[in-house]
């Protein structure tokens, strides 16, 4: 009995923090950013210094490590490259990182398989299609190139990928739209609008395609499924990352966690068939 109470002690105890201390460098004061910071936290594994980028992108360095979240607070951290070495969070995909490199991190994009395997299991129920046609809009040539690639993949898990250029503007998509399935939402620079969203959105439903969105707002206005992710999971899964890299110099990426969320009420009125 004492071996096994001992044994549930040591799971009490705090994880021994790394004789290092992090820096924080958000890259704007948003809610995102500090529940990466909550979840870094959490982990207990380092002292961490929070600091947000000044309009002036300068800032004071406080330890001797890094962590940028963010593409401003990487471009900043870049212009220093003393600093080095440093890490980044919570930028799109590790390839527009730019130079000098992180060592690592977490980033927003997620891979196209497990784009693909989460919507079949998700749609399995609602799409009894032997090839489900996924149409995927675009507006600049990385997230072209990302699609085309993710085009080559989709087959293995029942999907037929339609990359539909946004170049411009919406007519090429809302001529796609009555030929596809299902309308992916990539994250791109064309959807900071979000009067066009919720258009897209209402058109799509009108011809019973089902909406993917990646991100709560999705959701409110009409998606029927939306990857959201969980910034305080990529906070925490961060600071074991860098302690990784730190202690055996194995460095790595990895996609950001997330919840695919489902709107129950429109999962009923695409059940119900045209």
């Amino acid at each position: 009995m004492l071996w096994f109470i001992s044994l549930f002690l040591l799971f009490l105890i705090p994880t021994q923090a790394i004789s290092a201390d992090i820096d924080l460098l958000l890259s704007w004061d948003l809610k995102p950013y500090w529940e990466f910071v909550e979840g870094f936290q959490k982990a207990r594994l380092f002292k961490t210094h929070v600091e947000i980028l000044g309009e002036k992108a300068d800032f004071q360095a406080k330890g001797k490590i890094f962590v940028a979240v963010g593409h401003r607070a990487l471009r900043a951290i870049q212009q220093k490259p003393a600093l080095y070495p440093f890490f980044a969070a919570l930028i799109l995909h590790p390839s527009l990182a730019g130079k000098p490199a992180p060592r690592g991190g977490v980033y927003l994009l997620l891979p196209p398989e497990i784009i693909f395997s989460s919507l079949k299991r998700a749609l399995q129920s609602l799409l009894k299609k032997e090839r489900v046609i996924l149409g995927i809009p675009y507006s600049t040539p990385f997230n072209q190139k990302l699609i085309e690639e993710a085009a080559q993949k989709a087959p293995q898990w029942g999907f037929e990928v339609i990359p539909v250029s946004l170049k411009e503007g919406l007519w090429l998509l809302n001529k796609a739209v009555s030929k596809i399935d299902v309308l992916y939402f990539w994250p791109d620079p064309f959807w900071e609008s979000r009067e066009v969203i919720v258009k897209v959105i209402e058109q799509a439903i009108l011809q019973r395609v089902i909406v993917v969105g990646f991100n709560n707002f999705f959701l409110s206005k009409g998606a029927l499924l939306a990857f959201v992710i969980d910034y305080r999971k990529a906070g925490y899964r961060a600071a074991f990352l860098v302690k990784d890299c730190l202690e055996s110099s194995v460095c790595y990426w990895e996609p950001a966690p997330f919840n695919l969320k489902l709107n129950e009420k429109l999962k009923e009125f695409y059940s119900k068939g045209p």
